[in-house]
C-alpha cells in the first residue's frame, strides 16, 4: 500500500480543524486576542466549549494556529468536532469572533471572480 503524500495528510488534518475569524471584532477584542499565546486561547476557548455543550459530545481542542487578517485555526480531536464548534456561539468568548467562511468554493481559471 503506497505511503500517503503531504496533500493527503494536509487534507486529513484540515478535517479536524475548524477556522475562526475575529475581522469583525472591536480592535480591543482583535489586540487581546494577539496579545494571548496559543496555550491561554485554548483554554479560554475550551472552557466556553465546555459550558455550551453540557448535554451532549463536548468537543475537545488540542492547539491553535494564528493565521493573517486575524484569523486562529483550532485543532480538534474528532472529525466531528468542528461541525459541532460551527453550531457555537463563538461571539460569547470574544465579541465580534465568527466561523470564518471561505467566499468561494472553487476555482475556474479565466473566469472572473465577479461572474
Amino acid at each position: 500500500m503506497p505511503k500517503p503524500g503531504n496533500h493527503d495528510i494536509k487534507q486529513q488534518r484540515e478535517k479536524l480543524t475548524i477556522t475562526i475569524t475575529a475581522a469583525t471584532s472591536p480592535e480591543a477584542t482583535k489586540n487581546q486576542m494577539k496579545s494571548m499565546d496559543a496555550k491561554e486561547m485554548v483554554q479560554i476557548y475550551q472552557e466556553a466549549i465546555n459550558e455550551q455543550f453540557v448535554e451532549r459530545h463536548t468537543p475537545k481542542l488540542h492547539g491553535v494556529n494564528k493565521l493573517s487578517n486575524n484569523a486562529y485555526r483550532f485543532h480538534c480531536e474528532s472529525k466531528e468536532d468542528p461541525r459541532l464548534l460551527e453550531e457555537m456561539d463563538w461571539n460569547s468568548v470574544f465579541r465580534g469572533a465568527t466561523v470564518h467562511r471561505r467566499k468561494y468554493g472553487i476555482v475556474i481559471h479565466g473566469v472572473p471572480k465577479e461572474d
